[in-house]
């Protein structure tokens, strides 16, 4: 095992805009519908009444992730820990491009790599395309220079992600045993 972190002075970050183009095109025309929204989490997050959940509700974005700027993903960062599967499949896209574009000013690692039960809930809605360009933005992270303590983590999670086939209801059994021998950084 790798003690040290890699000569990332040879190391250049990976182009990012075919993944962006792939996120665009993955969750092209998904609404919120019934799903827990932004500013509604973010209530739920600071224990708000019932009511005032819903008053944050009326003015969230509903209709196109697109819209949501980067400066409220920032300011609703715990958000991501409070959304449904309606909510995660509508945020996820805008949060994604956000921490791509270099606009988002928390850790989305911590969001994928922490895996527990309510993450399998929230991302159970989304497609096999969904979920591919999710793994794909996963891979990229991985290879991005300054992440090389995360490489073991993004590994358990790619595998675990794998878990849940979307198009199934069944959820295959997970074996720590069979996971695959994980990725070592690049040197």
């Amino acid at each position: 095992m790798k003690t040290s972190p890699p000569d990332e002075s040879t190391m250049t970050a990976p182009d990012s805009s075919d993944l962006r183009s792939r996120i665009r095109a993955a969750f092209k025309g998904v609404t919120l519908g019934g799903g827990v929204g932004l500013y509604e989490a973010q209530g739920i997050d600071d224990h708000d009444s019932a009511e005032v959940c819903q008053r944050y509700r009326e003015n969230d974005e509903k209709d196109s992730w697109e819209r949501i700027t980067s400066d409220d993903l920032n300011h609703c960062y715990s958000s991501l820990s409070f959304f449904d599967a309606e909510g995660m499949r509508f945020h996820i896209p805008a949060y994604l491009l956000a921490d791509l574009n270099g606009e988002y000013k928390f850790d989305m690692l911590f969001e994928f790599t922490n895996w527990c039960d309510l993450k399998r809930e929230q991302y159970s809605l989304l497609s096999t395309a969904q979920r591919s360009v999710v793994m794909d933005y996963l891979r990229f992270m991985q290879d991005r220079p300054g992440n090389w303590l995360d490489v073991h983590k993004i590994d358990f999670t790619l595998d675990t992600f794998c878990e849940v086939d979307p198009d199934s209801t069944e959820t295959k059994k997970h074996n720590k045993s069979e996971m695959a021998t994980p990725r070592k950084p690049s040197d």
